[in-house]
């Protein structure tokens, strides 16, 4: 095992990732592409950054998972500012950012092929968070006895849940922001939930807005007259009313951009949208229809310096097609991202007649196969059994929404469409989940705020930090487990079994 520090990539990782005056480091360990097969004896080099500005010997070690989050696969804001930074600080800890396999620089194999993808899985990934615990511990002065606490956001907090479920020994604590654990292949309740989320701040009026657009851009289709929906939403081609697949990316597009905005939005930014799709902030020229309206937040003002938008079908998922390193497929993540979903996450946004919602109604469970089969090349993501009994096994694995853990932290925003994948109450009285009002995704990863964070946001980050305080004060007043004494059986008397 070796550690490697190249000064040209951390020099570039400094400058590509805004990193600031922490002593902050680019670093590469070497770790196996298959854990599970000896035989397999080929090795990659994975990067992690790390901020040692505050450790000192035996401080905990806190490391943050991530998956391609930014354009470089990993970056420093997490190690360099914020909460978990904070106590970091306190409590004089070392500072970890890894990169997930598959992302950034960290590249296993000589392209992104299907044959080639069978090694980014869940369990490959927590091996490399496990191994470069273990090597860490080992290796680096006064880390021996350091407590090791992991957090992420997203899909970055559930692998810090399961590590710590399958690797107790080596992780003390593990904190999941907006993490998700249930494993499903269809998830049309995030839509839904963005939605009444939009209803709830908004007021029905804009959710009647978005509802009249998309009716509006359904009507089209059928009538097959959409020379006006492509010109208020902007579209560089000619839509086809009798290609099921452009018209359904089309309205998974759009909603899609629409529910990501939701995720991620506080409250006063989505009542300001709200405004602008209903016309108080021009009354004197207000909206021509629904989507009119809803085109002037959704093109006028979220994307107000594309030319066109380019949604068809066969140019979108060229976009995930090419395997090369240095495709768009791959440099910014979206190939691997969704090839997880295609086999061990799911949560496709589905939507089909009779829906809780109003994001049109193209694109059910076959969209996505499809979507999958023609990314990959494996026509077998198209039968129904395939990606069910696939995704399924990381319920199967992990125990889905009652994992058997302990020493956890879940919080999850109330505005986060993804919530309900989610527990929403204590597994145990060492797993606790908090659900923060009025907050929408990872809300919580940043320091304390009493000018921008709602007063319900400050306590919860002051549980946060209690719990974590507390997993360390735990771990370190534990006795190691004494091996059974070794004693020899007694001789087997003649003639007795």
């Amino acid at each position: 095992m070796r550690i490697i520090l190249l000064v040209a990539l951390t020099a570039l990782a400094g400058c590509a990732l805004g990193q600031h005056d922490h002593g902050v480091r680019s670093r590469f360990f070497n770790q196996p592409v298959d854990h599970f097969n000896p035989f397999d004896r080929r090795n990659f080099d994975q990067r992690f950054l790390e901020n040692s500005e505050f450790f000192q010997d035996g401080g905990p070690i806190y490391i943050y998972l991530t998956v391609g989050e930014r354009f470089f696969g990993v970056y420093d804001t997490f190690i360099t500012s914020g909460l978990v930074y904070d106590i970091a600080e306190e409590t004089n800890g070392l500072l970890i950012a890894i990169e997930h396999r598959y992302f950034g620089v960290s590249r296993p194999t000589v392209d992104t092929s299907f044959q080639n993808l069978q090694w980014l899985n869940i369990h490959q990934t927590l091996a490399d968070v496990a191994r470069f615990i273990a090597h860490l511990k080992e290796n680096r002065p006064g880390a021996e006895n350091s407590r090791v606490i992991l957090w992420g956001r997203g899909y970055g907090g559930s692998l810090a849940i399961w590590a710590r479920q399958k690797y107790p020994h080596l992780i003390d604590g593990a904190w999941g922001s907006s993490a998700v654990l249930d494993a499903t292949v269809e998830y049309p309740q995030a839509l839904a939930n963005a939605y009444t989320t939009v209803n709830n701040i908004g007021g029905p009026e804009c959710a009647a807005v978005i509802r009249g657009a998309f009716e509006m851009i359904d009507e089209a289709f059928m009538e097959g007259n959409t020379s006006y929906v492509q010109e208020r939403l902007r579209l560089c081609y000619d839509l086809d009313s009798g290609n099921v697949y452009d018209l359904a990316r089309l309205d998974y597009s759009i909603a899609l951009e629409s529910y990501l905005f939701i995720q991620n939005a506080r409250y006063p930014e989505i009542d300001e949208k709200c405004i602008i799709m209903t016309g108080l902030n021009t009354p004197d020229d207000p909206p021509l229809n629904p989507l009119d309206g809803f085109a002037r937040w959704y093109i006028d003002d979220l994307q107000p310096n594309r030319d066109c938008f380019d949604y068809s079908n066969d140019a979108v998922t060229a976009q995930y097609t090419d395997p090369t390193w240095d495709s768009i497929s791959t440099i910014d993540g979206r190939r691997q991202k969704l090839w997880l979903r295609c086999t061990q996450l799911g949560a496709f946004t589905t939507s089909e007649e009779g829906s809780d919602h109003p994001y049109g109604r193209r694109f059910d469970i076959r969209f996505f196969r499809r979507w999958c089969a023609d990314a990959f090349g494996f026509e077998t993501f198209t039968d129904p059994w395939f990606m069910q009994d696939f995704i399924g096994l990381t319920n199967e694995h992990f125990g889905g929404l009652n994992p058997k853990v302990y020493r956890i932290l879940i919080t999850q925003g109330e505005m986060d469409p993804l919530r309900t994948l989610s527990p929403l109450e204590d597994l145990n009285s060492q797993a606790r989940v908090i659900v923060i009002n009025l907050e929408s995704f990872s809300r919580d990863m940043g320091s304390v705020s009493e000018v921008q964070d709602y007063p319900h946001l400050i306590e919860v980050k002051g549980i946060i930090r209690e719990e974590i305080l507390r997993w360390i004060q735990a771990s370190e007043q534990e006795q190691p487990t004494p091996p059974p004494p070794t004693t020899t059986p007694p001789p087997i008397e003649p003639g007795r079994e």
